[in-house]
């Protein structure tokens, strides 16, 4: 689940929450959105895993944790500009992607016309009936 801060990682039993924050995935993922190093949102994730771990008793307090964590890392991927650029590099990709896509699409349909006209037979001869 995305907010308007970041991915709500907080949502979940406490376990379940530990587990998404210490996930490869999840840091790829955080990585690419906030425009930091795998190894800085690991270094960033793994203190806030295991505060919560540690609060397991208390879950309201171990997901407000990692609420508050999670937010402070995004915000200061937004202050140091980071996130601005990411979203610079995810246009791009997703301009030469929607390129490719469309050049792709004209490319079958030529194909598709020529292949039309090269298939189409002789027109059989109607017979009065």
């Amino acid at each position: 689940m995305v907010t308007g801060n970041g991915p709500d990682l907080s949502s979940g039993t406490v376990d379940q929450v530990v587990e998404r924050l210490r996930d490869p995935e999840t840091i790829r993922t955080l990585s690419m959105a906030t425009g930091m190093s795998e190894q800085e949102v690991s270094d960033t994730l793994a203190p806030i895993a295991d505060k919560a771990q540690a609060a397991r008793d208390n879950p309201a307090q171990a997901l407000a944790q990692v609420r508050r964590g999670v937010q402070g890392m995004i915000q200061q991927a937004r202050d140091d500009g980071r996130i601005q650029e990411a979203a610079v590099r995810a246009k791009s990709a997703a301009t030469k992607a929607a390129w490719f896509t469309f050049i792709a699409l004209v490319v079958s349909l030529i194909a598709a016309v020529l292949g039309a006209i090269r298939g189409r037979s002789a027109p059989l001869p109607v017979e009065p009936g």
